[in-house]
């Protein structure tokens, strides 16, 4: 995966106009009539993003296709263990950086690249890493904020396709290096 200079540093927010992928389960989408609807927990945070300040883990669309977003998917190790993860089964959501300033609960979307000093099997680097920041105040005070209903009912209709052969053959090379 080549490896594009962003315009902006580590820390710092996002372009507006920009998009941001987030990805997750086919089995967290649901579908009715002809829209694929992704559940309320394709956006949740889980207890681990809730410990590392409620941070949403996403890909900047600039640096990064949809294939390379799956294809680091497939070329990392589960937690604690020394097996890939699962990527066949994956599907990708993109989201607009301005639709998600102007949320209510949402106090960032910032560039956080994951550069490992020595790559190794299992923890891929990955340019395009950012995260969408949670207002902590706005998302405790509810079991399922507003958030998360507005981010899942604007994200349908943004499902982007992606070309698995091309993401097969790439974690296969990967994992058998």
């Amino acid at each position: 995966m080549d490896v594009q200079q962003p315009e902006i540093k580590s820390g710092e927010p996002l372009p507006l106009g920009h998009r941001i992928y987030r990805h997750g389960l086919d089995e967290w989408i649901e579908k009715k009539k002809d829209k694929y609807i992704p559940s309320l927990y394709f956006f949740d945070l889980h207890e681990s993003d809730k410990k590392t300040g409620y941070k949403l883990s996403v890909d900047w669309e600039k640096l990064a296709t949809p294939e390379e977003t799956i294809i680091r998917i497939g070329c990392s190790y589960k937690k604690d263990t020394k097996k890939f993860k699962k990527y066949e089964n994956r599907v990708i959501y993109a989201i607009e950086v301005t639709f998600l300033n102007n949320l209510d609960g949402i106090s960032d979307v910032i560039y956080n690249p994951i550069f490992h000093p020595v790559e190794k099997s299992g923890y891929p680097n990955n340019p395009a890493h950012s995260l969408i920041g949670f207002d902590k105040d706005k998302y405790d005070v509810q079991d399922r904020p507003a958030v998360i209903t507005e981010l899942r009912n604007h994200a349908q209709g943004k499902k982007i396709e992606f070309d698995m052969k091309v993401v097969d053959k790439a974690v296969q090379e990967y994992r058998n290096s």
